[in-house]
């Protein structure tokens, strides 16, 4: 297999570092999408985290070797940005639990940043790995709102459709998507 798109491919499925973090999972969740909505919706959350990978990693280039410092702050201030883009689009708005929608997206998107910054990932092997994680994320966004509704419309009893089922469902999920290490 192509060294490209065996980087693509581990971060679309078993390196998704967004739903490793678990933040990537409220989102879908707390943002309360119909499938329907999800696909585009997801489509704005991918393509947002897909951008924030490659700007953040660029930003990491620019900085001197004795200057590394910087780069929390740039995950950061690029966070914060993206999530501010995702907020003027429509999405995230409102609260859940108390919390800010538009706060459950910071960590997914700095976390990728983390990670690509930490293993020291550049050029090619950003791209690759920032689209293969918002693919990652665009399907387990989908995967989600899905699995949320089918949930909701079971005929099963009340104490069956709440969100310990949902949790269970992605633990199953979780487990299938491990078995993908093969490729």
């Amino acid at each position: 297999m192509n060294d490209s798109v065996q980087i693509f491919l581990e971060f679309a499925l078993t390196h998704n570092v967004v739903f490793i973090l678990m933040f990537g999972v409220l989102v879908p969740i707390a943002a309360e999408l119909t499938v329907k909505r999800s696909l585009t919706a997801g489509l704005k959350h991918a393509l947002v985290l897909a951008l924030a990978g490659m700007v953040g990693t660029a930003l990491f280039s620019l900085f001197p070797e004795d200057s590394a410092f910087l780069s929390p702050v740039a995950i950061m201030v690029v966070s914060v940005t993206a999530v501010a883009a995702l907020y003027r689009w429509g999405e995230l708005q409102g609260e859940w639990a108390g919390i800010p929608r538009s706060l459950l997206a910071v960590a997914p998107i700095a976390g990728l940043q983390m990670y690509l910054w930490t293993e020291g990932i550049s050029g090619l092997d950003t791209v690759l790995a920032s689209f293969g994680a918002a693919v990652g994320y665009y399907l387990g966004i989908v995967i989600m709102v899905a699995t949320i509704e089918q949930i909701r419309i079971a005929e099963a009893p009340a104490y069956a459709k709440r969100i310990g089922t949902l949790f269970f469902a992605i633990a199953v999920f979780a487990l299938g998507f491990t078995g993908f290490v093969f490729l």
